[in-house]
């Protein structure tokens, strides 16, 4: 059974309630300001040791497959929505930092979402 949410075209970018303005950073697709949330080294971390994760969490990010990324600097909770790649299917990603720049917990709707997958990847470029 394929998990997920289907997406409706054209796409809507999601949005955030006012409780969670007040405590998150916001960043929605285009507005991505790549870098400027936490380190890139979470990423590089995350993608080390893989062929495929790099270039594929580039193209997400950059075709503004990322729809929705949230990210609590206090708890070190990321929260995101990725739209599949050639689909119309968004997968629901969470993340939570560790220390040196380390990915210590993460999940996504993916198949691949209790592994590493590029999704995840994706948010942690966006950020």
């Amino acid at each position: 059974m394929r998990q997920g949410t289907r997406l409706n075209f054209p796409l809507i970018r999601q949005t955030e309630s006012a409780e969670e303005s007040r405590m998150m950073q916001v960043v929605h697709g285009r507005n991505c300001d790549c870098g400027k949330a936490f380190s890139i080294l979470y990423w590089s971390n995350y993608t080390a040791g893989t062929t495929k994760l790099m270039p594929k969490s580039e193209t997400a990010v950059q075709s503004d497959h990322v729809l929705k990324f949230v990210y609590d600097k206090d708890a070190l909770f990321i929260r995101g929505i990725v739209q599949a790649s050639m689909r119309d299917w968004s997968y629901q990603v969470t993340i939570t930092l560790g220390s040196n720049y380390t990915v210590e917990q993460s999940t996504c709707e993916c198949v691949n979402g209790m592994d590493k997958c590029h999704h995840k990847a994706s948010i942690l470029l966006c950020g």
